[in-house]
């Protein structure tokens, strides 16, 4: 390693506190110099006093090694096993990491306000819909949110979108840009590990996480991800936090999933879970796709329309990010009838639907006008699907009669 810089050398004359990289930086200093001359200059620069009363605890507790050091561990026999547990059943685990990631302008704001919101009322948000929730799941109690926003004002954007979501505004908490300490908010500093204490939130996020890492931090450079996220993942365990982390994608051509992510393998890698938005080709209709997860199996796309600031649920899809990304690529040929008729049923086995909700589901799924018009045809003739008309307006109500 070089020469510390002055910036460095000025922290440790005088800093309290030293960051997890500024103590990464003076161990990797004293390592490289087996001779011990290294050390000794840090000493002098410190004074004696300081570093034994300061930076040599500090040094003792990041490594892990105190005066008397505890070699022990513990066995497999007598470590607890423990079931994961889920804020947002299936798709957000408790106590970890959990990263949103799309394009810009395709309403990551809104979704995680939507989240927020939810949370804050201890409700699901509106991705999660009765029909895949598990069996055993019940609405938990209310929880506390802190939201730290790089991009949008808390005053101009934040509280109207969240209250747009139904927030319960007592319980979502944030720090605005304007106040002194928001330049100290980044990973792996003291500062988000006290809020996270004080304040021991069910769901904390950052929107976008480049806000959060220091110059020092190159997104592309393995390990060095690892390092500035290491501290949350801990502070998720020791508190119960959820972190939901939003940033943008990159602009590489025909990627998809993993290869999408802000270039950073370490960041998928650190994610115990991952969402991934975009548009579809019916370019009113958004996806969220679930496309990474460590603590059970893969949830079901959900696609949505934004009412506003308010995400607004229209039906569920297999379709993934890749599936997404392929058709921007290439003109989607018209689905063949039988495709259409498939959809049909699956949509009319739940129960009856209007015209119109029939008509926005296919469009979402891709299915043309045209050929969901010649599959309605010919089930009808088939006798496996019947219609009729229903209110004052009369509207058009399709169902199934069981018939294949």
């Amino acid at each position: 390693m070089g020469a510390l810089t002055d910036e460095m050398r000025q922290r440790i004359r005088s800093c309290d506190r030293l960051s997890g990289e500024d103590l990464e930086q003076i161990i990797e200093y004293m390592a490289a110099d087996p001779s011990g001359a290294a050390e000794a200059e840090l000493i002098e620069l410190a004074g004696r006093d300081r570093w034994a009363k300061v930076i040599g605890p500090q040094l003792a507790r990041y490594t892990g090694l105190g005066v008397d050091p505890d070699y022990t561990l513990p066995t497999m026999a007598e470590i607890e096993e423990k079931a994961a547990e889920f804020l947002v059943p299936g798709f957000i685990p408790r106590g970890t990491i959990t990263t949103l990631v799309g394009d810009g302008g395709v309403g990551k704001t809104a979704v995680w306000c939507a989240i927020a919101a939810a949370i804050s009322r201890g409700d699901q948000p509106f991705f999660v819909q009765d029909e895949i929730l598990p069996g055993e799941w019940t609405i938990g109690a209310a929880g506390n949110v802190l939201v730290f926003s790089g991009e949008d004002s808390a005053e101009h954007v934040l509280k109207k979108r969240l209250k747009d979501n139904c927030a319960d505004m007592s319980k979502v908490s944030t720090m605005l840009q304007s106040d002194p300490r928001f330049a100290r908010l980044e990973f792996g500093g003291d500062l988000i590990g006290a809020l996270i204490r004080r304040y021991r939130p069910a769901l904390c996020i950052f929107d976008p996480i480049q806000s959060f890492l220091t110059d020092r931090v190159d997104m592309g450079s393995r390990n060095a991800m690892r390092r500035a996220l290491q501290p949350l993942a801990g502070l998720g365990e020791e508190c119960g936090t959820a972190f939901l982390l939003v940033c943008h994608t990159n602009k590489r051509d025909a990627a998809s999933g993993r290869n999408r992510m802000a270039d950073s393998a370490d960041l998928w890698d650190l994610s115990r879970s991952v969402l991934m938005m975009g548009r579809s080709n019916d370019r009113v209709i958004m996806y969220l796709s679930h496309e990474k997860s460590n603590y059970g199996p893969l949830q079901q796309t959900a696609l949505f329309k934004l009412r506003g600031s308010r995400p607004e649920f229209v039906t569920y899809t297999d379709k993934k990010d890749e599936d997404f990304v392929a058709e921007k690529r290439r003109p989607r040929a018209a689905p063949a009838q039988d495709e259409a008729a498939d959809f049909w049923n699956r949509t009319l086995a739940g129960g009856e639907k209007t015209k119109k909700e029939i008509d926005e589901e296919a469009r979402a799924q891709g299915i043309s006008a045209a050929s969901l018009e010649r599959a309605r045809k010919d089930l009808i003739n088939k006798g496996a699907i019947s219609f009729g008309k229903r209110g004052k307006q009369g509207e058009t109500v399709y169902k199934s009669t069981g018939q294949k």
